[in-house]
């Protein structure tokens, strides 16, 4: 059983102050769905996923029934609202907890943020574990140069560093990450929280980045595809990237 956290409880601080009124995960993309529509429908086309779990602040409870509109039908889909958080990582933190308490400690999660619609992701590929590997996760990648995303260093493969907003090579984390249990990334979590400063936000890039210098083995799945990862963190990707999508502009 695989199922899939959608991490949606940032402040969305930087729309707000130029004037949006909905979170940006609501607002509407080149098709009249919500990005979060798009982002779930994406991910879940494969019908691989068997649970859906959308976190949400609990400041946006007003839009309940907007963000109800953007779960599938057919599968079995939840929002938590929680108080604000310190980060990806803690968010989804409070989303494995919830897995757990399902019983589904031992079965295979995706994460994904909430403002980056990926397209012609192989969710297959992403939850193979097999038994007898020791491989506990994969991290998704895009080709990229913008300083505010979080990079990663393969070889063959394998992910040797994962940094945020730090350029060390020319490909970037798309946010969807998986990981072979949530008792592992529970396990990860643990281990590492007493070294990551919790005075800031916890990127979930720490996490991995100090696992695998401690040994542990995540992969690396690369999209080199322009246009299958549609970042819309800004209220500027937005608007650019609406504009690109919905006149068929080549690039950037």
């Amino acid at each position: 059983m695989t199922s899939l956290i959608i991490t949606a409880a940032g402040k969305a601080s930087r729309f707000h102050d130029v004037g949006y009124d909905q979170p940006k995960y609501l607002l509407p993309w080149i098709n009249s769905k919500s990005i979060l529509k798009n982002i779930i429908d994406e991910l879940t086309f494969s019908n691989l996923i068997d649970y859906v779990l959308v976190i949400v602040n609990k400041r946006e409870q007003f839009f309940e029934n907007i963000i109800r509109k953007a779960l599938p039908d057919g599968i079995n889909s939840e929002i938590l609202f929680v108080r604000d958080t310190m980060g990806q990582a803690h968010t989804t933190l409070l989303g494995v907890e919830e897995i757990r308490k399902k019983g589904l400690g031992e079965e295979n999660f995706i994460m994904h943020n909430s403002d980056t619609i990926l397209k012609n992701r192989n969710i297959k590929e992403l939850t193979e574990f097999s038994s007898d590997e020791k491989v506990i996760g994969y991290v998704d990648a895009f080709q990229s140069n913008n300083q505010a995303y979080s990079y990663i260093l393969e070889s063959e493969g394998i992910l040797k560093r994962f940094l945020e907003k730090k350029i060390i090579s020319p490909m970037a984390s798309s946010g969807l990450i998986s990981f072979r249990s949530a008792n592992i990334f529970l396990e990860i979590y643990n281990r590492y929280s007493s070294i990551v400063d919790n005075t800031s936000e916890i990127f979930m890039s720490k996490f991995i980045d100090c696992s695998i210098q401690d040994g542990a083995l995540f992969k690396v799945k690369y999209n080199p595809e322009i246009g299958d990862t549609i970042v819309l963190g800004t209220p500027e990707e937005y608007c650019i990237s609406y504009t690109i999508n919905s006149t068929g502009i080549k690039g950037i």
